[in-house]
């Protein structure tokens, strides 16, 4: 191993469904590594979200929930951090929406920071064509968190990987669950 290689985090790909914009209710969080050898997916009751999911959730998200279901927000971000700190490498999260998805990590994981997970994450932003492309290949619906970390991390690969990191406030314009 070089020493660039061993100071390179393993970046993990992450994406979350959530109730909608204005009431970001986590319902689900994918997590897949580069290297794939680590994968991370969880939910939490429909009771902690449906009351505030949009239209768009409740047709195109809800229908593609699969489990594993956490009792609640405590048990879902205790898995996570024992996740994250079982694996052996210092890692890095990328995401496509730091204002949603990595703000919903971060509240999860505040009280009980895995000391391997660096604070800030990588930022990349797939055009609607990368997307599109994974989804045709693999035959997955997109709007399921771990698929959607997926294509987050195919997209990567077809960029070459390592993309210019982005101010987090940059993040805040859009994301996928509208």
């Amino acid at each position: 191993m070089t020493e660039s290689e061993s100071k390179s985090p393993l970046w993990l790909f992450m994406d979350t469904e959530f109730a909608n914009l204005d009431q970001p209710d986590l319902i689900s969080i994918g997590i897949v590594s580069l290297d794939r050898q680590h994968e991370f997916y969880g939910e939490l009751p429909e009771l902690t979200w449906y009351r505030h999911a949009s239209a768009f959730t409740l047709q195109r998200v809800k229908p593609l929930l699969t489990g594993p279901v956490f009792r609640d927000d405590v048990e879902l971000a205790a898995r996570l951090g024992e996740w994250i700190r079982a694996i052996s490498k210092r890692c890095r999260m990328v995401t496509d929406a730091p204002g949603f998805d990595w703000e919903i990590v971060r509240s999860l994981l505040e009280c009980d920071w895995p000391p391997n997970l660096q604070k800030q994450p990588r930022w990349l932003l797939p055009t609607e064509a990368e997307k599109a492309l994974y989804y045709r290949e693999t035959g997955r619906p997109p709007h399921h968190a771990l698929y959607d970390a997926y294509a987050l991390r195919k997209a990567w690969q077809r960029r070459g990987g390592d993309p210019p990191s982005q101010p987090e406030s940059r993040g805040l314009a859009t994301h996928h669950n509208l």
